[in-house]
């Protein structure tokens, strides 16, 4: 029984340290919105779009950044969709 005891207490403070370790290295530099774009694909058409049809939102720390891209689905009643990652 004690050695359950000690087991689990050394688990829960490995967990601890491991995330209070992770949230000390993420030192966000930036962040970002997309607020519209402009495409021109190969043939020459243009689409264009603003944060209403795409929301993009981008993250960067010094050793990485993440990429997220959402739309709002009209036949789901609106609701937001994942449409890219990065």
């Amino acid at each position: 029984m004690n050695a359950k005891i000690i087991s689990l207490t050394i688990a829960i403070l490995v967990i601890f340290s491991l995330n209070s370790s992770a949230q000390t290295r993420l030192n966000i530099e930036g962040t970002w919105r997309l607020v519209s774009q402009k495409i021109i694909n190969s043939e020459g058409g243009v689409t264009t779009s603003d944060s209403a049809a795409l929301n993009q939102i981008k993250v960067y720390t010094p050793t990485m950044f993440v990429n997220v891209g959402e739309r709002r689905i009209p036949q789901l009643d609106n609701q937001k969709m994942v449409v890219s990652c990065a």
